[in-house]
C-alpha cells in the first residue's frame, strides 16, 4: 500500500476513492494510504483561448505530444475579435490532464481551463 503525506490539507466529507486519511501528530498534516486519485482515467474537456497567434506552433506541438489521449478537437477562429478558441476532449489520468493544462496555460498569450466529466 502506497503512502504519501500532505501538509495543510483538511479532510473532506465526500471521498470517491478507496484510501484512508490518517491525521499525523502535528497541526494540519494528513497521511493518505492507498492509490492516489490522480491515477484514475478521467474524461475532461479543456477550453483554450489563444490571444497570440505566435504561440500556435508551440500549442500544436504540445497537442501532438499528448495526441494519444485526445479524443476530439475543435477550433473556432474569431478574427474579428482577435482570438482563436480550441476545445479538446481528453481521456487520461488526472496527472496527464493537469500536466497538459498547465503546459498550455504557461504559453504566452494562451489560457486554458479544464472541466471534468462526472463519469
Amino acid at each position: 500500500m502506497k503512502a504519501f503525506c500532505i501538509r495543510g490539507l483538511r479532510p473532506v466529507k465526500r471521498i470517491r476513492l478507496n484510501y484512508i486519511i490518517t491525521p499525523l501528530p502535528g497541526e494540519g498534516v494528513y497521511c493518505f494510504y492507498g492509490e492516489m486519485a490522480m491515477n484514475e482515467k478521467r474524461l475532461a474537456q479543456i477550453g483554450i483561448i489563444v490571444d497570440d497567434r505566435n504561440s500556435a506552433a508551440e500549442l500544436n506541438t504540445l497537442l501532438t505530444r499528448y495526441g494519444e489521449y485526445i479524443v476530439g478537437r475543435m477550433g473556432l477562429p474569431l478574427p474579428e475579435r482577435g482570438v482563436n478558441i480550441i476545445s479538446i476532449v481528453i481521456d487520461a489520468s488526472g496527472d496527464v490532464i493537469n500536466a497538459l493544462t498547465g503546459k498550455i496555460g504557461s504559453l504566452h498569450g494562451v489560457s486554458a481551463k479544464t472541466l471534468y466529466a462526472k463519469v
